[in-house]
């Protein structure tokens, strides 16, 4: 449990401006000592990835709220904001509804300008029972959509969009 709260880039970044002058007064100080505390490998430059990501506009942090966001996530967070700017990813931001996303899928929905509504399928989809129950959990709105989703011919799938017949959403 402990770890959890340092290896979440945010809630570190919170730790370190609460107690900053106070129990430390460098990156370096701050990692030794909550090493120490948490007892966990924490080197200066996480602490100084977890600050940039917490000034990066909070309608970007607030996505990674019920998600969490990993230190490798931060990073990729940060490199994404490098490559297509803070306002660009602050507009996606508002476009995305983060029920049921974990923090990769915020990624890429974030990459994607917004437009990934639900999780990817899952890899080794090729049996006609596995990609029946993935299309009948999805909100696909037609037949073409929900193939390009699932990364099947659309031929797999039956009239009424499921590839097994009999088994249509009701």
């Amino acid at each position: 449990m402990t770890e959890k709260v340092v290896d979440d880039a945010l809630r570190l970044a919170a730790i370190y401006k609460a107690d900053v002058g106070t129990q430390w007064n460098t990156y370096r100080q701050a990692a030794a000592k909550l090493s120490r505390l948490f007892e966990t490998n924490l080197a200066p430059p996480r602490i100084a990835e977890a600050l940039a990501v917490s000034r990066l506009p909070r309608v970007l942090t607030g996505l990674f709220d019920k998600a969490g966001l990993s230190n490798g996530n931060a990073r990729a967070l940060l490199r994404l904001a490098s490559q297509r700017g803070e306002s660009l990813l602050t507009a996606s931001a508002a476009e995305i509804d983060t029920t049921g996303m974990d923090a990769r899928d915020i990624l890429r929905a974030l990459r994607s300008g917004g437009q990934v509504s639900s999780r990817a399928a899952p890899p080794g989809l090729n049996a006609p029972l596995a990609i029946a129950a993935y299309y009948l959990r999805g909100k696909f709105p037609s037949k073409g959509v929900a193939a390009a989703h699932m990364g099947i011919p659309q031929s797999r799938l039956s009239e009424d969009g499921c590839p097994v017949r009999g088994l249509a959403r009701a």
